[in-house]
């Protein structure tokens, strides 16, 4: 396109010299590309307008603050739903993690109790070796003080039994010492193998009081939940009773208006009434006293003063039945937001009176046909 133009630049300024109405002639393909590029151009600026006419004033927000207030309160519900949800999925993670606690705790202490049995199984058994020890060394210095006293005329036979005999005693009380001493080392080994499993669940206790620790138990997040909650009930009580408070404020100064308008436009017809009195009475009667015109007056004034009291009287029945609607609106909106039965009844009542109403014009209608 830029050399399109360039080119009748050049064209137009070398030809200066010729008739202004001399025409240019385009080849087939720029007659294409200029016709193409007229229509992109249009639809850019189609585009543009549609994009213009889609664009929202400037001043939407201050124009409409209830679409602020719909979407702030849109953005908190969603808030809150989250962080219920969230709280949900931690209350089951923390009662999974209690039972868990629970049941690790359990095979602790019964692990504990199996230890203790075990190291008082111990302590019976060291009783035992000690005393089978002392059995022993008594043994053997009986076997040694015989031996020294006994006497050189005994025969040899007789030697030989007895040296067999104490023989025979000597290894069955090392037999007997040795299985002691086997069981006593299987028993320190089993010991030792528990004292490492109590070692390892103490550690595992401990890591699992720290992780609890870290995270609030549930009885702690329901109470926090609910201390939350009845501030936002508190809140909400506040905000109703401050709505209802300002919409009787406002009901009662409407009617204060309208009491006044009323008072003016009553003050007014009387002091016309009275003017044009006036000036009857001097037009007609120009001759009469004084105390006639006063008279007049007087009648006049009561006149206005009873017609602007009963102006009271009736604005004050009026505010009195708009207060007492507005009070009964009031009431039975909070009872229709509390109460389930309470809108299913309204609604089956607005239905049903549909429903008759409907059934009227149909017969109605039935009875004009015929």
């Amino acid at each position: 396109m830029a050399g399109l133009l360039a080119w009748a630049a050049d064209v137009v300024v070398g030809n200066g010299s010729e008739s202004a109405d001399r025409t240019l002639h385009f080849t087939p393909q720029q007659r294409q590309a200029v016709s193409a590029l007229d229509a992109r151009a249009a639809a850019l600026q189609h585009s543009l307008q549609l994009l213009r006419q889609r664009m929202p004033p400037s001043n939407i927000a201050q124009r409409l603050p209830h679409l602020h207030a719909d979407s702030l309160a849109s953005h908190s519900a969603l808030a809150l739903e989250k962080h219920a949800h969230s709280a949900t999925l931690n209350q089951a993670e923390n009662e999974n993690y209690a039972k868990a606690l629970a049941a690790r705790q359990q095979h602790a202490r019964e692990k504990a109790q199996e230890t203790l049995q075990l190291a008082a199984t111990l302590e019976e058994i060291e009783a035992t070796e000690v005393k089978l020890r002392a059995d022993l060394e008594r043994l053997q210095k009986a076997v040694a003080l015989r031996d020294g006293l006994a006497s050189s005329a005994v025969s040899t036979d007789k030697k030989g039994l007895q040296d067999d005999s104490k023989r025979s005693d000597f290894s069955a009380i090392q037999d007997v010492s040795t299985l002691e001493e086997q069981e006593l080392q299987s028993i320190k080994l089993e010991l030792a193998r528990w004292e490492g499993k109590v070692i390892r669940l103490e550690k595992e206790w401990e890591a699992l009081q720290h992780n609890t620790s870290r995270t609030p138990s549930p009885a702690q997040r329901e109470k926090e939940l609910e201390r939350r909650l009845r501030t936002l009930t508190e809140q909400l009580v506040t905000k109703q009773a401050q709505a209802e408070s300002l919409a009787n404020e406002r009901n009662a100064l409407e009617l204060r208006l309208v009491q006044a308008n009323e008072a003016r436009q009553n003050l007014l017809s009387g002091n016309g009434d009275l003017d044009f009195k006036r000036n009857k009475i001097g037009r007609s009667s120009s001759g009469l006293s004084s105390q006639t015109a006063t008279l007049a007056l007087e009648i006049a004034s009561q006149r206005s003063a009873v017609i602007r009291q009963r102006g009271a009287k009736v604005t004050e029945n009026v505010a009195r039945v708009a207060r007492t609607v507005d009070a009964f609106s009031m009431h039975a909106g909070s009872q229709l937001r509390r109460s389930m039965l309470m809108r299913t009844l309204t609604v089956c009542y607005v239905l049903g009176l549909h429903v008759v109403v409907l059934l009227i014009l149909s017969s109605v209608g039935l009875g004009r046909l015929h």
